[in-house]
């Protein structure tokens, strides 16, 4: 069935109940395109905020062909027999259950909220118009940020509408880089968004935690706060990411916001600076022990999929690398989980390098002959193993591809017998620390060594590549590969226009937030973000749409080509290595990761 907004269609789940559900789930995917609502009479007698709650799609809010004789939307038509309707003031603080000033005049009747809004009926489109007025109206990102959040709360219709259809655009405020600073201010942000807190003090009792939210949820995007983007440990106020997550699935793909589910798990925070600050959220006290974290996040797991489903998607965002890489080991085999920092980065950074080879008419399996990891979290070391096992589907020995590899953390060069390589490091250590390296070699000294086509950065060290470090980048190969991924922009390890200026303009550049274009000697320099939104509401909705259970490298690198072929022509000329359209970009990776699940000869992939 598909329903219109604005000529757009979308993904619509529907299906069975789980048996172990404690609330109907959308269930099994049908096909990318097909969408939910009212427009065949499906859905005739129930209200506004009842359709979107139970089909859990954007669409079913968002018609705005006005009739004739009372400016009503097709779904209001239908909607005018709910009996459980909030009216009055309650309806008017309900965004689920009006459209602010585009509410239809028979709806005023109905909920009682004629007074209580403006006289004059606006259509959708202008209360999309007006919003995107207020926000090029301000001039901090922030408070465009608190402009989008307010209208969420009040209006979401409107919302849903607004970041849907000017996506690429408000993708930098309601996610990187907006979001960290979001973050940063989280303690006095008015208006905060809204997600759900599961402290670690509610042991025993999360599942009942988790039935105060409202909605029907097939997605929960989770954090502990350790890591947020490369600000360190913000505890509670993580949950300004995974709520920026939680809006990127829907201005990527349409899906209802309400049906994704943000939620923080409070276990303290290490930030002395918070616990100090009269402002902070969270628990007042230091991270909870190791033992006590593993019970709490197995009684979460199990919470999530016995309240929600064993569909529920479990998004892990900004753990730290050792929880990050235990809790998928873990759980990858039990449920439909993913690491968006381990493995959504992999998937968008291999795209990138897939992308700069295609620039200079080249290939990544015979071209990449050496590549430098600077700094071995999450981001770099799921891009090292992707790139493994892109290599190694290529006809590359393992032996070969991880020879390609060299990596540095915070103690130099990574090599057996060193000390301070995690499990999760081993893999790529070098066999044995070169005769012409010493324990000491930093950054520079590697690099003369090594002499890589490539140098990937995401130690959120900022200026970590220096104009020294560039300029030696530039007198190896004749188009450096630089990708200074760390978040947000003052964590970068250099600038778009630093990589540009002191590499005289040979480097193929990408980042983890958005840089402005660069002017130099005439050219144009459009730089790419390195952005995993433009992965992880795709390979949601792939996978969702595959019915899969389980999700695996195959998967990664089907996404990582999907996203590298949309580079066209003119983003090449222009330096680009990954494409812009936030949506393109979902439906893309969608379809290649969907086709992966069912290649693979049975929904679960392990």
């Amino acid at each position: 069935m598909l329903h219109p907004m604005h000529g757009r269609t979308f993904l619509r789940f529907a299906g069975k109940e789980p048996a172990v559900s404690g609330r109907q789930l959308h269930g099994q995917a049908t096909h990318v395109g097909e969408g939910a609502g009212g427009e065949d009479g499906e859905y005739p007698n129930m209200s506004r905020r009842q359709l979107l709650l139970e089909t859990g799609t954007a669409a079913a809010v968002l018609s705005s062909e006005p009739s004739e004789a009372s400016g009503e939307t097709a779904v209001a038509a239908q909607t005018k027999a709910a009996k459980d309707a909030e009216t009055g003031i309650q309806a008017l603080r309900d965004p689920l259950a009006q459209s602010g000033c585009a509410t239809p005049a028979m709806d005023r009747q109905r909920l009682r909220l004629d007074g209580l809004l403006p006289p004059r009926v606006s259509s959708a489109d202008v209360e999309v118009a007006r919003c995107m007025k207020a926000l090029r109206l301000e001039t901090s990102q922030l408070a465009r940020y608190r402009i989008l959040i307010c209208l969420q709360q009040e209006n979401l219709t409107a919302f849903v509408q607004t970041i849907t259809e000017h996506a690429d655009e408000l993708l930098p405020i309601i996610y990187t880089p907006t979001v960290g600073e979001a973050c940063l201010n989280f303690g006095t942000l008015y208006p905060r968004p809204l997600g759900l807190y599961i402290s670690h003090r509610n042991r025993g009792r999360i599942r009942d935690v988790l039935q105060h939210w409202p909605h029907k949820v097939d997605t929960v995007v989770v954090t502990d706060g350790e890591r947020v983007l490369g600000l360190g440990d913000l505890g509670a106020h993580g949950m300004g990411i995974v709520c920026g997550k939680a809006l990127v699935y829907t201005a990527a793909t349409g899906i209802s916001p309400t049906s994704v589910l943000p939620l923080t798990i409070d276990v303290g925070t290490n930030n002395q600076q918070l616990l100090e600050g009269p402002f902070y959220l969270g628990e007042r006290e230091s991270r909870i022990p190791k033992s006590s974290y593993d019970q709490l996040v197995e009684e979460l797991v199990d919470s999530l999929r016995a309240e929600f489903g064993n569909e529920v998607l479990i998004h892990l965002e900004d753990f730290s690398p050792a929880n990050a890489f235990g809790i998928l080991q873990k759980y990858r085999e039990r449920c439909l989980i993913f690491d968006d920092d381990v493995q959504c980065t992999a998937v968008v950074v291999v795209a990138a390098l897939m992308g700069a080879f295609r620039l200079m008419k080249g290939d990544l399996k015979r071209d990449l002959t050496s590549v430098v990891f600077f700094g071995a979290g999450q981001a770099n070391l799921g891009t090292a193993n992707v790139i493994v096992d892109t290599l190694m589907d290529e006809g590359v020995s393992e032996e070969d591809a991880l020879s390609r590899i060299w990596m540095l953390d915070s103690r130099g060069l990574i090599y057996a017998g060193r000390e301070g390589v995690t499990p999760q490091k081993r893999r790529f250590q070098r066999p044995f620390l070169p005769n012409e390296l010493s324990p000491q070699s930093d950054l520079q000294g590697v690099l003369q060594y090594v002499r890589p086509c490539a140098l990937v950065g995401a130690a959120s060290i900022p200026g970590s590549f220096t104009p020294s470090v560039i300029r030696t980048m530039s007198s190896l190969v004749a188009r450096p590969i630089i990708f200074s991924l760390s978040n947000p922009n003052s964590r970068t390890e250099c600038t778009a226009e630093e990589a540009y200026t002191y590499s005289s303009g040979r480097a193929i550049f990408a980042s983890g937030s958005p840089f402005d274009p660069v002017e130099l000697d005439s050219r144009r320099f459009c730089p790419s973000q390195a952005n995993n939104a433009l992965v992880f509401p795709g390979l949601a909705q792939g996978l969702r749409l595959a019915n899969a259970s389980r999700v695996d490298n195959r998967v990664l690198r089907a996404a990582s080509g999907a996203l590298s072929s949309l580079l066209n022509e003119e983003d090449m000329r222009l330096g680009r290595v990954l494409p812009t359209g936030l949506r393109e970009s979902a439906q893309a990776v969608a379809r290649a990761v969907a086709d992966a699940v069912r290649h693979a000869g049975k929904p679960n992939i392990t």
